[in-house]
C-alpha cells in the first residue's frame, strides 16, 4: 500500500516502526512483559490507541487538547444553561398558573433534544472516522453556532404564541444533534492524544473542560441576577447568557480549526483501516458496544441527577430561593474540576473498574444521607452534602469515559463512542423532570434511594466490564475487521 499524502515522511516512519513492533508481540502477553498496561488490564495496543503515536506532555500535545476540548464548553456552557435559567424560561416559553407544569414543561424540551443526539451522533461520528476527528468537530461545532445564535433572538410566548415553544424545541433538536457528534469526538480525540500511563488524566481535560462550561453558566447567571431585576431578567435580560454563549462557540471553532489529526487516526488511515464504521461496528464490536452503552447509562443517570438537576433542587426546597441554583451550579462545578484530576489519576494506577466498583460501594452508602442533609435549610448541610455526591460522580466519569474509549479500536472509535454515549443519554436527557416529578411527591430522599439503586447496579457492571477486557488479546480488537 503507498503512503497516505496526508502523511509526512516522518509519520510513515512512525507508522512503519508500529507496525513493526505489534508484529513482534506475542499474542498473549503478560502484565510483566508489556510493563506498561492501561487500567483495563490491558497494552494500549489492544485497545487500537498507540503509545507511539502520543508526544507525551510537550506543549503542542496540550494545545491540541485544550483545542478539542473548547466544543465541549461549549456545549456544557449550553445545556448548563438551560437548566440554571429553566424557572425563567418556564414562564416564558410555557406560561401556565401551575408553576409546577410549566418547570415540567421546560425540563420535558430540554429531554426532547436528547433523542436527536443518535441521530447527529450517528452522521458526525461516521465523519469523524471516514474524513477526520478534526472536520467532524469542527462541524459539529458550527452547527451549535448557527443554533445558539438563532436561540438567542428567539421570541416569546407573549410575542409568537405556541409558535415559540415548538420552535424552542426545534432549535434544542439541532443543538441536539450537533452536541451528538461533539462530545464522543472530543473524548476520542483526547484519547487518542494520552499515552497508556495518562489516558484517564487526557481525557478529564475533556471532562474538567466540560464542568469549566458549567461553572461558566453559573458565574453569568449569578451576575445576571446581580445586575438586573426579577422583572428585567424576564423582560429581556435573560438572552444575556446566550450572547455571552454566541461569542464562545465562535472561538470554538476558531480554535478547532488549529486542530491536528491524532496520529492513531491517521495510522489506521495509512494501513487502509478506514471504510464504513457503522457496519464493522456492529459485524465485529456488538458487545463491546453494548458494555459502551451500559457504562454511559449510569454515567448519564448520576451525571444529569448531580450535575444538571440538583442546583435546581437546591434552589427549591429547604432554603428556597431560586438565585441559589448559579451558586449552586458554581459549588458543583468547582468541586468537580479540583477532584477529576486526582481521580482520574487513581483511575490510571489501580484500575478504572476497581475505581468504579469503590465508587458504587459509596453511592450505595453516602447517597440517602446525603440528599437527607441537601434537603435541610442549614446551607453547611447542603455544603457539605454536595460536595460528597460531586466526588462520587467525578469518580463515576473519570473511571467510566476513558473505559468507553478503550472498548473499540481506532477506525470506529468516533462512530462507537457517538452512538453508545448518545443512546445512554437520551435516559440522562430525562432525568431532570424524572427527578422533579419524584423530588415533588418524596422530597430529596426518594432521589437519594434511586442514586443508591444504581450503585448496587454498578457494582456487577465493573465486574463485568473489567471481565471482558481480562479475556481478549493484545490484537483480537485491532484486527477483528481487518
Amino acid at each position: 500500500m503507498s503512503p497516505d499524502p496526508i502523511l509526512s515522511p516522518r509519520r510513515c516512519s512512525l507508522v512503519s516502526a508500529a507496525k513493526a513492533h505489534r508484529l513482534a508481540q506475542p499474542l498473549l502477553v503478560s502484565q510483566q512483559e508489556v510493563g506498561l498496561r492501561d487500567s483495563q488490564g490491558m497494552d494500549s495496543s489492544e485497545r487500537g490507541i498507540k503509545d507511539s503515536d502520543v508526544p507525551g506532555t510537550t506543549a503542542s500535545s496540550r494545545f491540541q487538547k485544550v483545542c478539542a476540548a473548547t466544543g465541549v464548553i461549549v456545549e456544557w456552557y449550553d445545556f448548563a444553561l438551560y437548566a440554571i435559567l429553566a424557572t425563567t424560561l418556564a414562564p416564558l416559553f410555557f406560561p401556565s398558573e401551575n408553576k409546577a407544569l410549566a418547570l415540567m414543561a421546560t425540563f420535558l424540551i430540554f429531554g426532547v433534544s436528547y433523542l436527536f443526539r443518535p441521530l447527529g451522533g450517528l452522521i458526525i461520528g461516521r465523519l469523524g472516522d471516514t474524513r477526520g476527528r478534526r472536520f467532524a468537530l469542527v462541524l459539529a461545532t458550527s452547527v451549535m453556532a448557527v443554533t445558539t445564535i438563532s436561540l438567542t433572538v428567539l421570541p416569546t410566548y407573549a410575542a409568537i404564541g405556541v409558535a415559540a415553544p415548538i420552535l424552542l424545541g426545534v432549535i434544542r433538536a439541532l443543538q441536539g444533534m450537533s452536541v451528538g457528534g461533539q462530545f464522543a469526538g472530543a473524548m476520542s480525540m483526547l484519547s487518542e492524544t494520552g499515552s497508556a500511563d495518562r489516558r484517564g488524566r487526557s481525557v478529564a481535560v475533556g471532562l474538567a473542560t466540560s464542568m469549566g462550561g458549567v461553572l461558566l453558566a453559573a458565574v453569568v447567571t449569578t451576575l445576571l441576577g446581580v445586575v438586573f431585576t426579577e422583572q428585567e431578567i424576564l423582560a429581556g435580560a435573560w438572552r444575556i447568557p446566550y450572547v455571552v454563549g454566541c461569542v464562545l462557540v465562535i472561538i470554538a471553532v476558531f480554535l478547532q480549526s488549529k486542530l491536528h489529526e491524532s496520529e492513531a487516526f491517521e495510522e489506521a488511515l495509512q494501513e487502509g483501516h478506514i471504510g464504513e464504521p457503522v457496519k464493522d461496528l456492529f459485524a465485529y464490536h456488538k458487545a463491546a458496544l453494548f458494555r459502551m452503552w451500559c457504562l454511559g447509562v449510569a454515567s448519564a443517570i448520576t451525571a444529569y441527577t448531580v450535575i444538571i438537576w440538583l442546583p435546581t433542587f437546591i434552589a427549591s426546597s429547604g432554603v428556597a430561593n431560586p438565585d441559589k441554583a448559579a451558586p449552586a451550579a458554581m459549588l458543583i462545578s468547582g468541586a468537580y474540576i479540583l477532584v477529576i484530576f486526582p481521580l482520574a489519576k487513581l483511575g490510571d494506577q489501580i484500575g478504572r473498574m476497581k475505581l468504579l466498583l469503590i465508587t458504587a460501594i459509596g453511592y450505595v452508602i453516602f447517597s440517602i444521607p446525603m440528599f437527607v442533609l441537601i434537603s435541610g435549610s442549614l446551607w453547611a448541610y447542603i455544603a457539605i452534602g454536595t460536595m460528597v455526591m460531586v466526588v462520587l460522580q467525578a469518580s463515576v466519569d473519570s473511571s467510566v469515559t476513558p473505559a468507553m474509549t478503550e472498548q473499540i479500536p481506532t477506525r470506529v472509535r468516533f462512530t462507537g463512542m457517538a452512538i453508545a454515549y448518545n443512546l445512554a443519554f437520551i435516559v440522562g436527557g430525562f432525568i431532570p423532570a424524572i427527578a422533579t416529578v419524584l423530588s415533588n411527591d418524596e422530597g430529596g430522599i426518594s432521589i437519594g434511594i434511586s442514586l443508591a439503586i444504581v450503585g448496587l447496579l454498578l457494582i456487577p457492571l465493573s465486574r463485568w466490564v473489567s471481565a471482558a477486557d481480562t479475556r481478549q488479546s493484545p490484537e483480537s480488537v485491532d484486527s477483528a475487521a481487518v
